[in-house]
């Protein structure tokens, strides 16, 4: 008698990730392109290189990655802690200190579908 069993991984890399279709039962977040651009002393411009598949986009502003609010999908966002990315090319004035930012794509139930995080680039 013979047993077997096969086992499947993937690795891919971030440059990558958008070229890659799952099919299955676990729902995950997109990957949603961020740039920022320096425009005026304190000031910063979003650019997001994506089309908007949801229907609002949200961004917060943190000193570090770890003080990002994490998003999950299927669980809605609390947009009290978040601001409406109204515009793609919004300027915007982070607080002092912040050096990154995230934003995410989220449904009309503000469920996430996509989420990109950057680097804050502030002009001087």
């Amino acid at each position: 008698m013979v047993e077997g069993r096969f086992i499947y991984d993937c690795f891919i890399l971030n440059e990558k990730i958008s070229a890659v279709y799952f099919h299955g039962g676990q729902s995950a977040l997109k990957v949603l392109p961020v740039i920022t651009a320096a425009t005026d002393i304190g000031k910063s411009t979003i650019v997001v290189n994506a089309v908007q598949e949801g229907a609002k986009w949200y961004y917060m502003t943190a000193a570090t990655v770890a003080g990002l609010t994490a998003v999950t999908a299927g669980s809605a966002i609390t947009t009290s802690g978040w601001t409406e990315l109204t515009a793609n090319g919004t300027e915007i004035t982070p607080t002092a200190g912040h050096k990154y930012i995230r934003v995410v794509s989220v449904d009309a139930s503000n469920k996430p579908i996509a989420v990109g995080d950057a680097l804050i680039n502030v002009g001087e």
